[in-house]
């Protein structure tokens, strides 16, 4: 092929991307605006917008923003109806995937809140922010999230502590399950990956390291359509070790590697027949109630 018609074969693909993101950012646009008068009208109708109110409207309209994006969700396992629920952390799409399989509640760093329009989206919904930077933050932050797991919520959180370009699950950090153990409350983890067709998962649907949100929301939206899959572990976690808890929540997601576990294809992973034994030798869960911290 001549390098003219090659030049014009990329301008032709150029041209079409760019043309498919400008009509979902547009559509994006409306979508906000009609969350935003949504989110007012449900908290006028009920004087104050509550927790449960927030948690519904997030998925409502996190369903109605994947689908003008191009994402589909393909769920294995079922979501929990109540409990910490940790996954692995590929970027903010995460949160627009797993609130539009279930009403739940997010935790999230303070600079979340300051993000153009997810944002706004974040603080409609009730997120729980954790400022990082400031001493003694930490309990305040457990004590909010013990509190919405007595109440009968689902927190979601990000053990990570970051996002990754989703070539490894790094180590979890343990504080924030202390949440989950005094009473001991059930932990499921969920493994989080995405396929793109037409783009670059690490590139153009992960958002993670020094990425800036607009240029890869620009990215994202050029991208023909993404699938997102989440696996969701059969048995949840219980322990009044917080420790445990997040070695065992990251283990099991290395054990929901797609491809490994049923729902997702492919045979059973060896880590997962292992954590599967462990299950069979509680009584509904995979406990570890003797150990504590």
């Amino acid at each position: 092929m001549s390098r003219s018609r090659v030049r014009k074969r990329r301008g032709t693909d150029r041209t079409r991307r760019w043309g498919r993101a400008l009509g979902r950012a547009v559509q994006l646009l409306g979508i906000f605006a009609a969350a935003a008068w949504d989110h007012y009208r449900r908290g006028r109708s009920s004087r104050s917008c509550d927790r449960a109110t927030g948690s519904a409207w997030l998925t409502h309209w996190s369903r109605a923003a994947l689908r003008v994006v191009g994402v589909s969700v393909d769920a294995s396992g079922r979501p929990p109806e109540q409990g910490l629920l940790v996954a692995n952390h590929l970027g903010y799409l995460d949160v627009l995937v797993l609130a539009s399989l279930r009403p739940v509640t997010f935790v999230a760093k303070s600079e979340v809140a300051r993000w153009l329009l997810f944002g706004a989206f974040a603080r409609w919904a009730g997120t729980l922010f954790l400022e990082r930077e400031q001493r003694g933050a930490l309990p305040d932050a457990v004590e909010a999230v013990a509190q919405r797991l007595a109440a009968g919520q689902v927190v979601v959180v990000f053990p990570e502590g970051t996002s990754t370009d989703g070539a490894a699950v790094q180590p979890f950090h343990p504080p924030l399950f202390m949440a989950a153990t005094c009473p001991p409350r059930p932990v499921t983890p969920a493994r989080l990956d995405y396929r793109a067709v037409d783009g670059n998962v690490a590139r153009d649907v992960c958002f993670w390291g020094d990425m800036f949100l607009l240029p890869h929301l620009w990215r994202l939206l050029q991208v023909r359509s993404v699938r997102a899959q989440v696996c969701f572990a059969e048995t949840p976690l219980l322990s009044a070790n917080r420790k445990w808890l997040a070695r065992a929540s990251r283990d099991c997601i290395l054990a929901l590697e797609a491809g490994k576990v049923p729902g997702l294809g492919g045979t059973e992973s060896p880590e997962h027949r292992v954590v599967g034994a462990l299950v069979a030798e509680k009584v509904g869960v995979r406990s570890d109630l003797g150990a504590r911290v």
